[in-house]
């Protein structure tokens, strides 16, 4: 089914070579040949007709830009702590491979908000945030317009544009609501706002969405899924992506149980 199979490795992950090795021995049991790489050599997967990654969450993020580039499928192998997105658990290895080479899989596919600041496009999977820099003790004052009409003004540390992927990430912990992924939303979560009545907002993901930094914008940074992407920052514009993530999944999934499980952990 498959001629190239990449494997995204997280070098933090003690398991993470050995799990690789044993990638390595079923796939080409069945004919695949696969490239095994570390973060700093991913551009050499770009080819790959699926990614395998190694590792929690935040390593899935970090393989995004190579999925994306090359529109290859995602499967994530758990080695992290909880693996919101992973679908197989290093011990079933065996049992999942075969079923997946067989083609018993469905495709997931994410969606992701775009932003646009000082000309420059980036795109997420969690989420944008405008958030106060390392060394600023200020508070961030920040206004949100959603088709031009000012629904919030916050002060905090700053705010959050999620998507319902990441609804269950950095929102979830700021106090915002878990959304289904059938959901086509967006929200909009202060973080530690100052006042009772700021609250979390859903909006359409078909929405435009406006941020705008008043006052001080030099203790004010972008984050794009956790990773600094401008700093200082006066305004973002974002709405949703042309682009998709695709995610491999092992029959069909049921959302409320995974939430059950993965959430329950912690």
């Amino acid at each position: 089914m498959w001629n190239t199979i990449g494997i995204f490795m997280n070098p933090t992950k003690r398991e993470s070579e050995k799990v690789a090795q044993h990638l390595e021995k079923l796939f080409s049991q069945c004919g695949c040949k696969c490239i095994r790489v570390l973060p700093e050599d991913g551009e050499k997967l770009i080819d790959c007709e699926a990614l395998c990654v190694l590792g929690g969450d935040g390593t899935i993020l970090a393989a995004l830009d190579i999925a994306l580039g090359g529109n290859i499928p995602i499967l994530g192998i758990n080695l992290g702590h909880m693996g919101f997105l992973s679908e197989i658990e290093p011990t079933n290895l065996d049992e999942c491979i075969p079923i997946l080479l067989r083609g018993k899989f469905v495709e997931d596919e994410r969606m992701l908000i775009e932003g646009c600041v000082d000309g420059k496009k980036i795109a997420a999977l969690n989420e944008i945030s405008i958030v106060r820099t390392a060394f600023s003790g200020r508070v961030l004052t920040i206004e949100a317009e959603v088709n031009g009409c000012m629904v919030s003004r916050i002060s905090g540390d700053g705010i959050i544009a999620s998507t319902v992927t990441g609804s269950t990430a950095y929102s979830l912990s700021a106090g915002g609501p878990i959304i289904a992924p059938s959901v086509n939303a967006f929200v909009l979560t202060p973080i530690c706002p100052h006042t009772m009545a700021s609250r979390p907002v859903v909006v359409s993901a078909e929405d435009t969405i406006r941020l705008r930094v008043i006052g001080d914008t030099d203790s004010a940074q972008v984050l794009c899924d956790g990773k600094v992407a401008q700093t200082p920052i006066s305004e973002i514009v974002m709405r949703k992506s042309e682009k998709t993530v695709k995610f491999l999944r092992l029959g069909e999934q049921n959302f409320y149980r995974r939430l059950k499980e993965k959430l329950s952990e912690w």
